[in-house]
């Protein structure tokens, strides 16, 4: 606010005259203008907030990717999960947790119905893609988790899902 404006508001006040339409709108604008300021302080202090949390997943991350190397489990590691996240991108996991629900039915002399047994359908017509598909998601997963920053990668994704 300048200093001009500043002092018309000031006088009209000091008279206990009202303040003008002029001074009000001016008012209006600086409390506008004050409620802009704050809106992006909160946006860069939220930001602030997001980038230390990361920072925490990742010293966290590199830390239990350390332990596992230490204690020689990081191979293991490695083969479960890459296996594991291959079979849920390249359908395969779903295929099988169809044939599971099927298999289950079966013992109480039950059939799947309607969608499922649709589902459980194309799946398997499809399972030569499916199983080309979990074979390149295979390698690809083995490929990316070989490497320290793969596995700390997926560890911070884990850190920031809790």
């Amino acid at each position: 606010m300048s200093v001009a404006v500043l002092v018309v508001f000031v006088s009209g006040s000091l008279w206990g005259q009202e303040p003008s339409t002029t001074n009000k709108v001016l008012e209006s604008d600086l409390l506008e203008s004050k409620a802009q300021k704050l809106a992006q302080d909160l946006e860069e202090n939220e930001a602030i907030v997001r980038r230390a949390r990361e920072i925490a997943a990742e010293k966290r991350a590199t830390k239990r990717y350390e332990k596992m190397v230490e204690q020689g489990r990081w191979e293991k590691f490695v083969e479960k999960y890459s296996i594991e996240i291959a079979m849920e991108k390249s359908g395969l996991a779903k295929l099988q947790r169809l044939n599971k629900r099927a298999d289950s039915r079966r013992s109480y002399g039950l059939t799947l119905q309607g969608a499922e047994l649709e589902e459980l359908k194309e799946a398997l017509l499809n399972s030569a893609t499916i199983m080309e598909a979990y074979k390149k998601e295979l390698a690809r997963q083995i490929t990316i988790l070989s490497t320290p920053k793969g596995t700390i990668q997926l560890l911070m994704q884990w850190e920031k899902e809790l």
